[in-house]
């Protein structure tokens, strides 16, 4: 799957459960972010942002119908670098667009993106 945010195309790999988000993490596959639904059979949203804190350091945003003010909180508290309400909008994407750019600039820069803006 793919995205198109300012004109820059983004790659999208998705997974069914925190289980196959692990089985592709393991992979040699490289990930900027791991965005992730709270409520999840099998393995829920934070038993994942466990596991990839202690051993992908890979930032983490959830998502979730549930936007209960203490729900969110604990996300942040446990790591989550945003909460997004769902439906995730335009606005949501081009955010989690410009949080993966500045945490790698020199990345993005060593492949001549200028400012589309």
């Amino acid at each position: 799957m793919t995205l198109t945010i300012n004109h820059i195309l983004l790659s999208v790999t998705t997974a069914i459960g925190g289980g196959e988000a692990l089985k592709l993490l393991n992979t040699e596959a490289q990930f900027d972010l791991v965005l992730s639904d709270l409520y999840m059979s099998g393995m829920d949203g934070f038993q994942l942002l466990e596991i990839v804190r202690a051993v992908y350091n890979i930032p983490f945003i959830f998502m979730s119908s549930d936007h209960k003010l203490d729900v969110m909180e604990r996300g942040l508290e446990a790591g989550a670098r945003f909460f997004f309400p769902k439906p995730l909008t335009v606005m949501n994407c081009e955010n989690m667009w410009q949080f993966v750019y500045i945490e790698n600039v020199e990345y993005f820069q060593g492949m001549n993106i200028e400012d589309q803006g």
